[in-house]
């Protein structure tokens, strides 16, 4: 019963420094959107940088540690498209914490009450995944990002795994890189331990919100643990050339970051 009351206040404890902290994120947000004409696409470049400090902050808060071995991400000037395996809202969090990015995600994490917001305060980019109707637009507007200087990552599965492999990649918004004539950076993020266990299949559903668990209630129950140990590799850049297409970019990207990706078993 003890142990129980200890993690429900650990719990309790980390969800009121972080709301604390998304809160006074949106307050920036809002005021730097107003400044902007009420225009998140003028003011993503400073929400992008500001999301940065929170993600640096939320892996205090998370006590995550960090093994990230990724010197273009950190050291170039130049914008290009991200790529990532996807296996938790945790991951945006620690790509944010090593240089400013915005976020492509579904129209479905827009309309979920509250994180939906916080995605739009952050200068996400939103694309309907259940509908390809519009699905040059949205490619359009991610191009545009990319010119206009800003990293976008991407999760190319386009929904969270369970860890146990790699989900097939999609490779549409791939043609924002061919648009935009900019390379793309392959990462891999491997969750090491939590509680200083190995993550197994036994203890995975603590990170990976891979299923219909709402929010909040997974939130708190990663917030009950208390030490997460996650790996982020850089894979080899690759280079934009006129000869690349959207499919070779998507194999090429695949087939390193699954070369790195350890299987959760």
């Amino acid at each position: 019963m003890i142990k129980l009351y200890t993690k429900k206040a650990r719990a309790v404890y980390k969800l009121s420094i972080f709301a604390f902290a998304i809160g006074s994120y949106a307050a920036y947000a809002v005021f730097a959107v107003a400044l902007a004409g009420f225009d998140p696409n003028r003011a993503r470049k400073k929400l992008i940088e500001k999301v940065s400090l929170v993600g640096r902050f939320s892996l205090y808060t998370m006590n995550i540690k960090l093994d990230a071995k990724v010197e273009s991400l950190l050291k170039s000037n130049k914008s290009f498209l991200i790529v990532c395996n996807h296996l938790s809202y945790i991951d945006a969090f620690i790509i944010s914490s090593l240089a400013p990015t915005c976020y492509v995600t579904s129209i479905e994490i827009k309309e979920t009450p509250f994180l939906g917001q916080i995605c739009q305060l952050a200068g996400c980019l939103f694309v309907e995944r259940r509908s390809r109707d519009n699905l040059s637009g949205e490619v359009k507007e991610i191009s545009q990002a990319l010119k206009e200087g800003v990293n976008v990552t991407v999760f190319p599965e386009a929904a969270a795994g369970n860890g146990e492999a790699l989900l097939r990649f999609r490779r549409p918004l791939y043609q924002a890189a061919v648009d935009a004539q900019v390379g793309v950076l392959p990462l891999c993020l491997n969750y090491k331990t939590l509680d200083g266990e190995k993550v197994t299949l036994a203890n995975r559903d603590t990170l990976f919100w891979h299923d219909d668990t709402p929010f909040f209630i997974h939130m708190l129950r990663y917030f009950e643990s208390t030490e997460l140990e996650v790996s982020l590799d850089e894979l080899e850049f690759i280079e934009f050339n006129e000869a690349h297409d959207k499919v070779s970019l998507m194999e090429k990207s695949f087939t390193l970051i699954e070369s790195k990706y350890q299987k959760v078993t």
